[in-house]
């Protein structure tokens, strides 16, 4: 008679634990996909960038091209490695998001030094230019 009791306590924690265990999965399980969701909205944005990069691309040096290329190239090997975050163990998962957060920051650097490089690009093709026709202008009053 007294262990039934002790018996129902010992079931009713166990379930207990059950249950929070049972949270705990669904909320990291629910943190890796908003993770995921972020990263891939990242991924679409710097997407976006390239586009607009590429199209200066075309005209540009075969370094830049090559850039790009790189870029788009370690964007796919993100992309990748997203995919294996449902299969990454519990014990796994930090490692492989601080590892995914590094080499999009990585990507973001790469993409950065693009931009600047194509507004330098740019500024010296103005400077040019203006200064060109700084001198038109000086020998046409001459």
């Amino acid at each position: 008679m007294k262990r039934c009791p002790f018996t129902l306590l010992v079931g009713g924690v166990l379930m207990l634990g059950a249950c929070e265990n049972d949270k705990a999965i669904r909320a990291t399980q629910h943190d890796r996909r908003q993770f995921q969701v972020v990263m891939e909205g990242k991924l679409r944005q710097i997407d976006r960038g390239i586009d607009q990069v590429s199209g200066a691309a075309a005209g540009a040096d075969s370094a830049y091209v090559a850039d790009v290329e790189s870029l788009k190239r370690s964007q796919r090997v993100l992309r990748g490695r997203l995919s294996a975050i449902d299969a990454a163990s519990d014990e796994n998962w930090p490692a492989l998001k601080d590892s995914l957060e590094f080499y999009y920051h990585h990507i973001q650097t790469e993409f950065g030094e693009l931009v600047m490089r194509e507004a330098r690009a740019a500024t010296a093709h103005v400077d040019s230019s203006s200064t060109r026709s700084g001198t038109s202008q000086a020998s046409q009053t001459n």
